[in-house]
C-alpha cells in the first residue's frame, strides 16, 4: 500500500511538474519551507485519519469518515469534492504528459500524445490490478533512487559554488511572489499520499494501513523537501527562468548520458503511472459512492472474476477523453490544463481534509470507535483544520481562476442535496452511508470481490 500511495504521489513527476513549474511560474525560492509546512498539516490530519479508518475501513475513506462522523448530507456533500479533486487532478496528468512527449519526441501535437496515453490508461484501469502492480513496484524504486541521485549531485555541487539552504526558511516563501500558486502545486504533489486508507478492504491488518499512510506522508515530504532545496541550488541563475529540465541537465552533467536517458524514460512512466493510479483510485470511490445510492448503479458494476469496478472505470475514461477533446478543440494550452487541474485539485482536497478533521473529532466524541488519546481525537485534528484552513484562506485570497470556488461549492451543494434526497426517500440509508460493504463484514474482514489483496 505504501508502494501504491507513492506511485499515485509520483515522486519524479512532483519534482518536474510541481516544483519546476512553481519556480519557473512564480521564481519562489521558499517553496521547500512550503512542503515541511504541508508536510506538518497532513501528519497532523493522518493521526485522526488512521485512527478512524481502523474501525471504519472503507473503499473511500474521505466520504466515509464524513458521513459516519458529521452524517449523511455532510458526507455527500466532501464526496462530490473528493471526486472533483481525483479528477481534476487525473485530467490535469494527460497536459503534462501531452507536453513533455511533444517536447520529447515531436511527432504528434500535444494532444496527440494524451490521447494515447490516455488509451493505455483506460485499458490498463479495465485490468485486474496485479497486472500493473509488479511493473510499477520496479519503476518506482528507479524512479526514488534517480530523484535521490539529482539532490545529491545538485547539493554536492551547487550552480554558485556553495550550498544554500535558506529555501527552508519561511521568509524565503512568503517575501516571494505567487505564494498561492506555490502552495497549490506543493499540496498537489502530495495527492495520492492518502490512498493507502482506501484498499483498508484488502489489507493485511489495521496497523499495514495506519504505516503505511504515515510513511508514505512523511517520506514524500523529505524527499520532496529534498528536491526542492536542490533544485533551488541547481539553478545556474544565467537569466533563464528555472523548470522542471534542471534536474535533467544535472543528471547528464553529473552522472552521463545513459542516467540522462533513463531518467527521461522514468519521467513518461512516472506521469503515466499515476494517471492510472488515479484512475484507479476515482473509480473505486465512484463504485463506493453507487453502492451507497449516491451515484448511478452502473458506476457500482464490477468485473466478476477479478472485482474491478468497471462501471468507474468506463467514467474516468469517458471524462479524460472530454477533457482532452474539449482542450484541444479550445485551443487551450497544455500548461493551462495541468495548472487549473492541479490548483483545483489541492483546493478541493485540503478544504475536504480540513472538514474532515472535524469529522474525526465528532466521530470519536460521539462514542464511536475504540478509544484513543486526547491527541488522536482532538488535539491533532484541531491543529490539523487550524493549518488547512490557513493554507485554504491563502488559496482563495489569491486565486487567479475566479470560476474554481464556485464550482467547488456548487459540486458540494450537489452532494449534499443527492444524500438528503437519498435519506429521505431510503430512511434505511441514514445508517448505512459510509458503512463498510455487507461483504466486507461477511468475510469477517476480507473484501472477496477487491481487486488484489495488498
Amino acid at each position: 500500500m505504501f508502494a501504491f500511495a507513492l506511485t499515485a504521489s509520483a515522486p519524479l513527476t512532483a519534482v518536474y511538474g510541481g516544483i519546476g513549474s512553481a519556480l519557473n511560474l512564480t521564481g519562489n525560492s521558499g517553496i521547500a519551507f512550503g512542503f515541511v509546512g504541508v508536510t506538518v498539516a497532513l501528519l497532523l490530519f493522518t493521526n485522526g485519519y488512521v485512527a478512524v479508518a481502523r474501525d471504519l475501513v472503507h473503499t473511500a475513506p474521505l466520504y466515509a469518515q464524513n458521513a459516519r462522523g458529521v452524517g449523511p448530507v455532510f458526507g455527500g456533500m466532501t464526496a462530490a469534492t473528493t471526486l472533483f479533486s481525483y479528477n481534476a487532478i487525473q485530467v490535469c496528468l494527460y497536459g503534462l504528459i501531452g507536453v513533455t512527449l511533444s517536447g520529447k519526441l515531436g511527432l504528434l501535437p500535444w494532444w496527440g500524445w494524451a490521447l494515447a496515453v490516455w488509451a493505455a490508461i483506460a485499458v490498463l484501469g479495465m485490468l485486474h490490478v496485479r497486472a500493473s502492480a509488479t511493473v510499477l513496484m520496479v519503476l518506482l524504486a528507479v524512479e526514488v533512487l534517480v530523484v535521490v541521485a539529482f539532490v545529491m549531485a545538485a547539493l554536492a555541487a551547487p550552480a554558485d559554488g556553495s550550498t544554500d539552504l535558506s529555501p527552508l526558511l519561511p521568509s524565503a516563501l512568503f517575501d516571494g511572489g505567487g505564494v498561492s500558486s506555490v502552495l497549490a502545486l506543493v499540496i498537489a504533489s502530495f495527492i495520492g499520499w492518502e490512498i493507502s486508507a482506501a484498499f483498508g478492504e484488502e489489507a493485511r491488518s489495521e496497523r499495514a494501513v495506519a504505516v503505511a499512510t504515515f510513511a508514505a506522508a512523511l517520506f514524500i515530504g523529505l524527499l520532496l523537501t529534498a528536491s526542492a532545496v536542490a533544485m533551488v541550488n541547481a539553478d545556474p541563475h544565467n537569466g533563464v527562468p528555472p523548470s522542471g529540465e534542471l534536474v535533467f541537465t544535472t543528471l547528464d552533467a553529473v552522472y552521463g548520458t545513459v542516467v540522462f536517458a533513463v531518467a527521461s524514460i522514468l519521467l513518461i512512466t512516472s506521469i503515466i503511472a499515476a494517471g492510472l493510479s488515479f484512475h484507479q483510485t476515482a473509480a473505486r470511490y465512484g463504485y463506493a459512492l453507487s453502492r451507497d445510492g449516491l451515484l448511478p448503479r452502473w458506476l457500482g458494476r464490477v468485473r466478476a472474476t477479478s472485482g474491478v469496478p468497471v462501471g468507474g472505470s468506463l467514467a474516468q475514461s469517458v471524462i479524460g477523453l472530454v477533457t482532452i477533446a474539449g482542450s484541444a478543440a479550445a485551443g487551450a494550452s497544455p500548461d493551462t490544463l495541468f495548472g487549473w487541474g492541479a490548483g483545483a485539485a489541492a483546493l478541493g482536497l485540503l478544504s475536504t481534509m480540513a472538514a474532515t478533521c472535524v469529522s474525526h473529532i465528532l466521530f470519536f466524541r460521539r462514542g464511536h470507535g475504540r478509544p484513543v488519546g486526547v491527541w488522536t481525537r482532538l488535539v491533532a485534528p484541531v491543529l490539523g483544520a487550524a493549518v488547512m484552513v490557513s493554507v485554504v484562506i491563502l488559496l482563495l485570497a489569491q486565486n487567479t481562476v475566479p470560476a474554481l470556488p464556485y464550482v467547488l461549492v456548487g459540486c458540494a451543494v450537489a452532494g449534499g442535496a443527492r444524500a438528503a434526497w437519498v435519506v429521505r426517500h431510503r430512511p434505511a440509508a441514514r445508517t448505512s452511508f459510509g458503512a463498510p460493504s455487507n461483504e466486507f463484514l461477511e468475510t469477517g474482514g476480507r473484501f472477496a470481490s477487491a481487486e488484489a489483496r495488498l
